[in-house]
């Protein structure tokens, strides 16, 4: 569980860095799904795909899409609240 919790603080945040103002492809959104599906493998060791998924359900690693789209509105909120001060 700190190999996980240590991927979603500090390795996640780098691999997604740009993608908060950048379009994110689909070619790239399935490399980082795969990245992440190897990465609960080799933690778990499990080698089913249902099981690789279900683990990330749990985890919360949820699809890099939803990732991205979840930091892109983290990241509007921020510009909005510099721009237009409460």
């Amino acid at each position: 569980m700190t190999t996980v919790e240590l991927s979603k603080s500090y390795c996640l945040p780098f691999l997604l860095y740009g993608f908060d103002a950048v379009t994110l492809s689909d070619a790239n959104e399935r490399v980082l799904d795969r990245c992440l599906d190897r990465a609960v493998y080799r933690i778990f060791g499990v080698c089913d795909n249902d099981n690789v998924s279900s683990l990330r359900t749990v985890l919360g690693l949820h699809g890099v899409s939803d990732m991205v789209k979840n930091r892109r509105v983290n990241f509007s909120k921020a510009c909005l609240i510099l721009v237009v001060p409460p």
